[in-house]
């Protein structure tokens, strides 16, 4: 039986021109491509898997320790924030960032907001900006890495055209201020 079909398969062998070989031999690299991305695809399917099960505990986490307004109470009081004689440091610090990476500032807008859940004020900075692209970058991150109580609420970048590097931007900052009692 074995022998009658390998004389069969040389027979059709024989007969396939070589532009059918070529098609048959693509035809099996595509199926070996296939095989390869599907086996990456569920690589990654099981990745997203072990992510979002990290993401729904750490949601699980979260939800916990929003019903205990007690440790909230004791993480603020342990977070490292600026007494509100401090304040004008801290904004010198986030102007002197600026003007060290050629950030420009106008028409800054403050105002001040009591938060007696957490015992503490917020100070709402907003900066309206213009600067080069890569120095706004590395303002944000160094204005970030000072963890006085400075949180970056919000920011707008805008440019004219994508032909120049200028961009305006709008920063807006909550700093967080201890209550002195």
């Amino acid at each position: 039986m074995l022998v009658k079909l390998s004389a069969y398969l040389k027979y059709q062998y024989e007969r396939l021109s070589k532009l059918t070989l070529a098609g048959l031999i693509l035809i099996i690299c595509a199926m070996i491509l296939l095989t390869f991305s599907l086996t990456y695809q569920q690589n990654k399917l099981e990745k997203l898997k072990v992510d979002m099960a990290d993401m729904q505990r750490g949601d699980e986490m979260k939800a916990n320790r929003s019903t205990d307004t007690v440790s909230q109470l004791e993480l603020y009081e342990n977070l490292i924030l600026p007494n509100k004689s401090e304040l004008p440091n801290v904004i010198e610090y986030i102007h002197t960032v600026a003007k060290k990476n050629n950030i420009y500032f106008d028409n800054v807008e403050y105002k001040f907001s009591d938060l007696t859940l957490i015992q503490s004020q917020s100070y709402e900075v907003t900066f309206p900006a213009s600067g080069n692209y890569l120095n706004v970058r590395k303002f944000i991150q160094e204005v970030s890495r000072l963890d006085h109580g400075i949180v970056l609420k919000n920011i707008e970048l805008s440019r004219d055209n994508n032909q120049i590097n200028e961009i305006d931007a709008l920063f807006e900052f909550s700093i967080y201020l201890k209550n002195e009692q």
